[in-house]
């Protein structure tokens, strides 16, 4: 077989790519926050739900983030005491904040505070201009 041909073939078994590809969302945390104490200091628990709610995030949303158990229970977890536990964690260290108190027919709403907080008639946190990093030297 001649080296022209042989290519082709190849050439035919590899996808063909235009552009960028339209694939879904991920989750963006910069290297100032993976790479600090704060973030090594975290449990595995709270790490795990820290990345369920970054999973959330998408422009001009955040404020408006959940931890239902719902959704959790779908992903893996095994206890609504685990994921209260991880929640307080993550509150306490200023990785979140509540954006909204849960109450009747109303689930709680939470903000990633290394985003400025968005405006929403959901929530009742005013919005920020800049991040709040409330995680820093906690």
């Amino acid at each position: 077989m001649a080296d022209g041909a042989g290519k082709k073939i190849a050439e035919q078994k590899r996808p063909f790519h235009k552009g960028r590809g339209k694939g879904p969302p991920f989750v963006q945390i910069y290297h100032r926050i993976t790479d600090s104490d704060e973030f090594g200091q975290l449990s595995g628990n709270a790490l795990k739900l820290l990345l369920e709610v970054a999973r959330q995030y998408r422009p001009g949303r955040n404020g408006d983030l959940s931890v239902p158990w719902s959704l959790l229970r779908d992903r893996g977890w095994r206890s609504q005491g685990t994921v209260a536990d991880a929640k307080q964690e993550l509150l306490e260290r200023g990785w979140m904040i509540e954006t909204r108190k849960g109450g009747k027919n109303k689930c709680s709403l939470y903000a990633l505070t290394w985003y400025p907080i968005d405006a929403s008639e959901k929530h009742q946190e005013p919005p920020t201009v800049t991040a709040l990093d409330l995680w820093k030297s906690k």
